[in-house]
């Protein structure tokens, strides 16, 4: 009876560090994740910018050349 009860408490315990280490690798992987979503949020608002200023230039020079 107290052999199977420790068998329990052993297989429950196993189970526990198995579930803290998958906790442990999603907790690096979501910190990667978020160096990895902060550096494209930073180049899309570089490109969105790049685009903004082709965008203003193009229209700037239609109006320069519609109305010489």
């Amino acid at each position: 009876m107290i052999a199977r009860v420790d068998e329990k408490i052993m297989a429950s315990q196993a189970r526990t560090d198995r579930l803290e280490y998958r906790l442990d690798e999603q907790e690096s992987d979501i910190d990667s994740l978020k160096s990895i979503v902060g550096y494209n949020t930073q180049s899309v608002k570089v490109a969105e910018r790049f685009v903004w200023i082709l965008v203003s230039s193009i229209i700037g020079l239609l109006a320069y050349y519609i109305r010489t």
